[in-house]
């Protein structure tokens, strides 16, 4: 009795508000505690707010704070969501290569397969940064894609390695993510390692491989 009248004492001058999300399966947080998918009703203790904030892969988080005191609106009744896709998550692939040396082994020689390394990764980016055959190390430039509202950067990086059984080559696609339209390459500190690729370079793994046997 005495625990169901504190907590009525406590929410008195609280408010209830109807929480829904445009994205029916959305998962919806009140102060990061999941209470809801796609709708939720959530409480808002007298001269306090809450922190609103729904999510599902593939689009941004939509964030909404709901006040219940005197020196701001009047507390909503209802709120929705609005939440706006990602064209990046779009434009790309979930990649367990991305930022991992993958292994490549050939029967064929050394000079036949950097030769269709070089032809495929050439395909993809304009401009290769380094190239050294001597020491089998190959390093594209940045390709950046600006695409919504983030910008992809992504290279790739090959060099040989020692193996007891044919030729041996580490490939790998470097993706990496900034917050923002038109970010610079250069950079740095914007971007992140991005577990992602985009599309157009999801066939550059399989193709290495198919064509090095």
């Amino acid at each position: 009795a005495l625990s169901l009248m504190f907590t009525i004492f406590c929410f008195a001058g609280g408010k209830t508000v109807s929480v829904s999300c445009s994205e029916n399966d959305a998962q919806i947080y009140q102060d990061g505690q999941l209470v809801g998918n796609g709708k939720a009703t959530i409480k808002v203790m007298k001269n306090s707010y809450t922190t609103i904030v729904s999510k599902k892969v593939g689009f941004f988080d939509c964030t909404e704070v709901i006040y219940n005191d005197k020196t701001h609106p009047k507390t909503p009744k209802m709120v929705t969501m609005n939440m706006k896709k990602d064209d990046a998550f779009e434009a790309s692939v979930s990649s367990d290569v991305a930022n991992t040396d993958f292994d490549l082994k050939s029967d064929i020689t050394e000079e036949k397969a950097w030769k269709i390394i070089s032809e495929i990764i050439s395909s993809g980016f304009d401009v290769i940064e380094v190239t050294d055959k001597s020491s089998g190390y190959i390093r594209t430039s940045w390709v950046v894609n600006s695409i919504g509202k983030s910008t992809i950067r992504t290279r790739v990086i090959v060099r040989i390695c020692n193996s007891d059984i044919g030729s041996c080559y580490k490939v790998k696609i470097v993706s990496e993510i900034a917050e923002g339209n038109n970010v610079s390459a250069k950079d740095d500190e914007k971007f992140k390692a991005w577990d992602r690729v985009l599309k157009k370079y999801n066939g550059m793994i399989p193709e290495l491989q198919s064509r090095l046997k």
